[in-house]
């Protein structure tokens, strides 16, 4: 893990503040007027559910599926388990932590909370339970946002960063789409889960990156070796055995 500085820590919190008052604007707007389908969510609606066909239904169902609740807590289990395997105790707890308290404490209660109704314009599939915000929608964004952030933090090579963010970024915005296109969600749901899961991920990574060297030491420090931070560590030995091999070949 590589050093982040304290203006990227900054940057990630105001971002994440700014997707949080938009969503909680969008939240009251929407819990005001919870009948109500504006021209942004109808337009939108039409403009997507234009273009079914049985190809394009299969396509989104599979697409769909990326954010279900099984593929989600598989993948999740598969990036834990490797984690440890690693011995990266903090980014694992980080990760667990971050999609459990994101996708299965605050956003059922925040749909119970609001109580939007699903659409019924053209629904393919069947889904009960209400709407706003989307549960596929703050799951991608936070567990594939994630995947993207633990690149930026840990790999070193820029295309290999550049890569999996487009990738990510790319499966996010897919599966936002199969729910409107499978009319399940309305545009303002699944734009609502992005805000919240953007929001997020910024946050759960400031804290991580402020707090997980705190947490690394405890954990040494008990006896549970852990390797998150390992890098960092790597990169003060090197700077350490470089400073010495100049001072010697200065005083020599």
């Amino acid at each position: 893990m590589k050093t982040v500085s304290q203006t990227k820590v900054n940057l990630l919190f105001f971002i994440g503040s700014v997707a949080l008052l938009l969503f909680t604007l969008e939240s009251v707007t929407i819990a005001q007027n919870i009948q109500r389908i504006g021209y942004f969510d109808l337009y939108l609606i039409y403009l997507i559910q234009g273009h079914i066909t049985s190809l394009n239904t299969s396509f989104m169902i599979a697409v769909t599926q990326l954010a279900s609740p099984v593929i989600m807590i598989f993948l999740t289990f598969l990036v834990i388990i490797l984690l440890l395997i690693r011995r990266c105790l903090v980014t694992a707890f980080w990760i667990s932590a971050t999609l459990v308290i994101s996708a299965a404490i605050v956003n059922p209660l925040l749909k119970q909370l609001i109580g939007r109704p699903r659409p019924t314009i053209d629904r393919l599939i069947h889904v009960s339970g209400y709407s706003f915000p989307s549960g596929h929608s703050i799951a991608a964004t936070v567990f594939y946002g994630m995947i993207a952030t633990m690149s930026f933090i840990y790999l070193r090579k820029i295309y290999q960063k550049v890569l999996i963010g487009l990738a990510a970024t790319s499966i996010i915005f897919l599966i936002m789409y199969s729910r409107v296109y499978l009319g399940v969600h309305y545009p303002t749901d699944v734009v609502g889960g992005f805000l919240l899961g953007t929001a997020t991920v910024c946050f759960s990574t400031g804290f991580f990156v402020l707090y997980g060297p705190i947490l690394h030491q405890l954990l040494n420090s008990k006896g549970w070796p852990d390797r998150s931070l390992r890098r960092n560590e790597d990169q003060n030995n090197l700077d350490i055995l470089e400073n010495l091999a100049k001072s010697s070949h200065g005083a020599g």
